[in-house]
């Protein structure tokens, strides 16, 4: 195996701590990438993420393209407490691009699809939840918005979208769409 192991690094303005990529040659066909790191630190509300590994049984390494079609990303914290999802990543030396999509993250009773860059510039993600209910929808924001208590009733909702940061502060845009919803009051 091929090892390499830094304490800490920035990638993005993300600071990374523990971070270590190990590249195993299992045969003379098939390789695996495992990149980890113990911690990192991202942008309110995903704060900050723990025993982060991401692994590809199938990585391409072929200067200038660096990355992987069919990783699985797994570890702890931020705001859904827990990751396991789909991930794939390439990033480009010729062009200092590196993009990302993922798939399956578990959030408030459903799953989440993005898409996302990064350049010299900064960052951008933009994701699509499934559909869940108001009430599950309700419980995953209570630490950042919450309606009065007083206020009771459920039906369906979606939400899409985006977050970036290119040097001037991170930017958030967010739709909701409803469906049958009855929400109610005491009045």
């Amino acid at each position: 195996a091929i090892v390499l192991e830094v304490r800490e690094l920035t990638i993005a303005g993300i600071p990374v701590e523990g971070a270590s990529v190990r590249l195993d040659v299992i045969s003379d066909q098939k390789t695996r990438l495992t990149v980890t790191a113990s911690g990192a630190t991202l942008p309110d509300p995903a704060g900050k993420l723990r025993k982060l590994a991401w692994v590809c049984d199938a990585p391409v390494i072929a200067e200038p393209r660096y990355g992987c079609s069919a990783g699985r990303l797994t570890g702890a914290g931020g705001p859904t407490g827990a990751i396991d999802m789909t991930i794939a990543a390439e990033m480009r030396t010729d062009t200092g691009v590196t993009t990302f999509k993922g798939n399956g993250l578990r959030v408030a009773g459903t799953t989440v699809a993005f898409v996302g860059r990064m350049d010299d510039k900064g960052w951008k993600v933009s994701g699509t939840a499934g559909t869940t209910t108001v009430s599950a929808l309700r419980r995953f924001a209570a630490p950042w918005f919450q309606l009065p208590a007083d206020i009771t009733g459920d039906g369906k909702a979606v939400v899409e979208g985006s977050a970036s940061n290119a040097g001037r502060g991170t930017l958030v845009d967010a739709t909701l769409k409803l469906d049958g919803v009855d929400l109610t009051n005491e009045a």
